[in-house]
Protein backbone atom coordinates (compact mmCIF):
# COMPACT_ATOMS: atom_id res chain seq x y z
CA UNK A 1 0.00 0.00 0.00
CA UNK A 2 1.02 3.61 -0.59
CA UNK A 3 -0.29 6.96 0.54
CA UNK A 4 -0.52 10.11 -1.60
CA UNK A 5 -1.76 13.61 -0.83
CA UNK A 6 -1.98 17.12 -2.24
CA UNK A 7 -0.81 19.47 0.48
CA UNK A 8 -2.97 22.57 1.04
CA UNK A 9 -5.30 21.71 -1.86
CA UNK A 10 -8.97 20.80 -1.87
CA UNK A 11 -11.46 18.95 -4.02
CA UNK A 12 -12.21 22.27 -5.69
CA UNK A 13 -8.70 22.58 -7.11
CA UNK A 14 -8.05 22.20 -10.84
CA UNK A 15 -6.84 19.00 -12.53
CA UNK A 16 -3.34 20.35 -13.13
CA UNK A 17 -2.84 21.17 -9.45
CA UNK A 18 -3.63 17.67 -8.18
CA UNK A 19 -0.17 16.19 -8.64
CA UNK A 20 -0.43 13.87 -5.65
CA UNK A 21 -3.75 12.43 -6.74
CA UNK A 22 -2.62 11.70 -10.28
CA UNK A 23 0.61 10.21 -8.93
CA UNK A 24 -1.62 7.81 -7.02
CA UNK A 25 -3.48 7.01 -10.24
CA UNK A 26 -0.19 6.29 -11.97
CA UNK A 27 0.75 3.83 -9.22
CA UNK A 28 -2.52 1.90 -9.57
CA UNK A 29 -2.78 -1.44 -11.33
CA UNK A 30 -5.80 -3.64 -12.15
CA UNK A 31 -7.21 -5.05 -8.95
CA UNK A 32 -5.93 -2.20 -6.77
CA UNK A 33 -8.12 -0.30 -4.30
CA UNK A 34 -8.13 3.51 -4.55
CA UNK A 35 -9.14 4.62 -1.04
CA UNK A 36 -10.28 8.14 -0.14
CA UNK A 37 -11.71 9.63 3.03
CA UNK A 38 -14.75 10.91 1.14
CA UNK A 39 -15.70 11.30 -2.51
CA UNK A 40 -15.57 15.10 -2.36
CA UNK A 41 -11.84 14.80 -1.61
CA UNK A 42 -11.48 13.64 -5.21
CA UNK A 43 -13.25 16.64 -6.73
CA UNK A 44 -15.91 19.04 -5.56
CA UNK A 45 -17.05 19.08 -9.16
CA UNK A 46 -19.66 16.59 -10.34
CA UNK A 47 -18.38 16.13 -13.89
CA UNK A 48 -14.72 15.80 -12.87
CA UNK A 49 -15.54 13.45 -10.00
CA UNK A 50 -17.65 11.11 -12.12
CA UNK A 51 -15.08 11.17 -14.93
CA UNK A 52 -12.24 10.44 -12.52
CA UNK A 53 -14.02 7.45 -10.94
CA UNK A 54 -14.95 6.08 -14.37
CA UNK A 55 -11.34 6.44 -15.53
CA UNK A 56 -10.09 4.37 -12.60
CA UNK A 57 -12.81 1.74 -12.99
CA UNK A 58 -11.89 1.36 -16.67
CA UNK A 59 -8.37 0.51 -15.48
CA UNK A 60 -9.75 -2.18 -13.19
CA UNK A 61 -9.23 -0.09 -10.07
CA UNK A 62 -11.93 0.05 -7.37
CA UNK A 63 -12.68 3.41 -5.75
CA UNK A 64 -13.83 3.27 -2.12
CA UNK A 65 -14.72 5.95 0.39
CA UNK A 66 -13.95 5.36 4.06
CA UNK A 67 -16.86 7.47 5.30
CA UNK A 68 -19.44 7.07 2.51
CA UNK A 69 -19.75 3.32 2.11
CA UNK A 70 -23.10 3.61 0.31
CA UNK A 71 -21.24 4.89 -2.74
CA UNK A 72 -18.75 2.04 -2.86
CA UNK A 73 -18.97 -0.60 -5.53
CA UNK A 74 -19.73 -0.81 -9.23
CA UNK A 75 -23.49 -1.33 -9.06
CA UNK A 76 -25.98 1.24 -10.30
CA UNK A 77 -27.19 2.10 -6.78
CA UNK A 78 -23.62 2.77 -5.63
CA UNK A 79 -22.95 4.91 -8.70
CA UNK A 80 -26.13 6.88 -8.04
CA UNK A 81 -25.16 7.49 -4.41
CA UNK A 82 -21.68 8.51 -5.51
CA UNK A 83 -23.12 10.92 -8.08
CA UNK A 84 -25.47 12.50 -5.53
CA UNK A 85 -22.62 12.97 -3.04
CA UNK A 86 -20.44 14.60 -5.68
CA UNK A 87 -23.34 16.81 -6.81
CA UNK A 88 -24.03 17.97 -3.23
CA UNK A 89 -20.34 18.78 -2.74
CA UNK A 90 -20.32 20.72 -6.01
CA UNK A 91 -23.48 22.61 -5.02
CA UNK A 92 -22.04 23.50 -1.61
CA UNK A 93 -18.85 24.79 -3.24
CA UNK A 94 -20.79 27.01 -5.66
CA UNK A 95 -23.01 28.36 -2.88
CA UNK A 96 -19.97 29.15 -0.73
CA UNK A 97 -18.27 30.93 -3.64
CA UNK A 98 -21.39 32.98 -4.35
CA UNK A 99 -21.81 33.98 -0.71
CA UNK A 100 -18.14 34.86 -0.35
CA UNK A 101 -18.21 36.96 -3.52
CA UNK A 102 -21.39 38.74 -2.43
CA UNK A 103 -19.88 39.51 0.98
CA UNK A 104 -16.66 40.82 -0.56
CA UNK A 105 -18.57 43.02 -3.02
CA UNK A 106 -20.60 44.43 -0.14
CA UNK A 107 -17.44 45.11 1.85
CA UNK A 108 -15.97 46.89 -1.17
CA UNK A 109 -19.10 49.01 -1.53
CA UNK A 110 -18.78 49.87 2.17
CA UNK A 111 -15.23 51.03 1.52
CA UNK A 112 -13.42 48.18 3.25
CA UNK A 113 -10.05 47.22 1.88
CA UNK A 114 -10.09 43.62 0.60
CA UNK A 115 -6.68 43.42 -1.09
CA UNK A 116 -3.31 45.14 -1.28
CA UNK A 117 -4.59 47.19 -4.21
CA UNK A 118 -7.85 49.08 -3.86
CA UNK A 119 -10.63 48.22 -6.32
CA UNK A 120 -11.19 50.50 -9.30
CA UNK A 121 -13.07 53.58 -8.10
CA UNK A 122 -11.51 53.55 -4.63
CA UNK A 123 -8.21 54.58 -3.11
CA UNK A 124 -6.46 54.33 0.22
CA UNK A 125 -7.15 57.23 2.53
CA UNK A 126 -3.77 58.84 3.33
CA UNK A 127 -5.00 59.39 6.88
CA UNK A 128 -6.52 55.95 7.47
CA UNK A 129 -5.82 52.60 5.78
CA UNK A 130 -9.43 51.48 6.30
CA UNK A 131 -12.00 52.35 5.12
CA UNK A 132 -11.17 53.28 1.55
CA UNK A 133 -12.36 56.52 0.01
CA UNK A 134 -13.63 57.27 -3.52
CA UNK A 135 -11.16 57.87 -6.32
CA UNK A 136 -13.02 60.68 -8.06
CA UNK A 137 -11.49 60.27 -11.52
CA UNK A 138 -12.13 56.52 -11.51
CA UNK A 139 -15.63 57.05 -10.13
CA UNK A 140 -16.31 59.23 -13.17
CA UNK A 141 -15.26 56.39 -15.47
CA UNK A 142 -17.54 53.99 -13.56
CA UNK A 143 -20.47 56.40 -13.95
CA UNK A 144 -19.88 56.47 -17.71
CA UNK A 145 -19.55 52.67 -17.80
CA UNK A 146 -22.89 52.23 -16.09
CA UNK A 147 -24.53 54.79 -18.37
CA UNK A 148 -23.25 53.06 -21.51
CA UNK A 149 -24.21 49.67 -20.09
CA UNK A 150 -27.79 50.86 -19.53
CA UNK A 151 -27.83 52.09 -23.14
CA UNK A 152 -27.21 48.49 -24.22
CA UNK A 153 -23.50 48.51 -25.01
CA UNK A 154 -21.38 45.50 -24.17
CA UNK A 155 -17.98 45.54 -22.41
CA UNK A 156 -15.95 45.77 -25.62
CA UNK A 157 -17.95 48.73 -26.94
CA UNK A 158 -17.89 50.40 -23.52
CA UNK A 159 -14.10 50.10 -23.29
CA UNK A 160 -13.78 51.54 -26.79
CA UNK A 161 -16.01 54.51 -25.94
CA UNK A 162 -14.22 55.23 -22.65
CA UNK A 163 -10.85 55.16 -24.37
CA UNK A 164 -12.16 57.76 -26.84
CA UNK A 165 -13.28 59.84 -23.84
CA UNK A 166 -9.67 59.73 -22.63
CA UNK A 167 -10.04 57.32 -19.72
CA UNK A 168 -7.10 55.06 -18.91
CA UNK A 169 -6.37 52.38 -16.32
CA UNK A 170 -3.99 52.93 -13.41
CA UNK A 171 -1.02 51.93 -15.51
CA UNK A 172 -1.89 54.57 -18.09
CA UNK A 173 -2.95 51.95 -20.63
CA UNK A 174 -6.17 51.71 -22.61
CA UNK A 175 -9.14 50.11 -20.87
CA UNK A 176 -9.92 46.57 -22.02
CA UNK A 177 -13.08 44.49 -22.22
CA UNK A 178 -12.11 42.25 -19.28
CA UNK A 179 -11.52 45.17 -16.94
CA UNK A 180 -14.86 46.74 -17.87
CA UNK A 181 -16.62 43.41 -17.27
CA UNK A 182 -15.08 43.08 -13.79
CA UNK A 183 -15.98 46.66 -12.85
CA UNK A 184 -19.57 46.24 -14.03
CA UNK A 185 -19.93 42.99 -12.09
CA UNK A 186 -18.43 44.55 -8.98
CA UNK A 187 -20.99 47.34 -9.15
CA UNK A 188 -23.93 44.98 -9.50
CA UNK A 189 -24.42 45.20 -13.26
CA UNK A 190 -23.63 41.81 -14.88
CA UNK A 191 -22.23 42.40 -18.34
CA UNK A 192 -23.57 39.15 -19.79
CA UNK A 193 -26.80 40.51 -21.24
CA UNK A 194 -25.44 43.51 -23.14
CA UNK A 195 -22.37 41.53 -24.18
CA UNK A 196 -24.60 38.87 -25.72
CA UNK A 197 -26.68 41.49 -27.54
CA UNK A 198 -23.49 43.10 -28.77
CA UNK A 199 -22.22 39.76 -30.12
CA UNK A 200 -25.55 39.04 -31.80
CA UNK A 201 -25.57 42.50 -33.39
CA UNK A 202 -22.04 41.95 -34.69
CA UNK A 203 -23.03 38.62 -36.25
CA UNK A 204 -26.07 40.07 -37.96
CA UNK A 205 -24.23 43.12 -39.37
Amino acid sequence: PAEFSDHALSGGSEWDDRIGMFSAVGACKPGYLFLVRSFDRLFRDTTKGVTFCAMLEDQGVTVHSITETGGNGGGMEAKLVRFVMLWVADWQRQITKARTRARMLQHQKDGRRMAAVAAHGLRVDPQHENPLIPNLSEQASIDDMLRLHKEGLGPYAIAKELNVFGYRNRNGNLLEKGQVTRILNRNGFPATGPARREAEATKSS
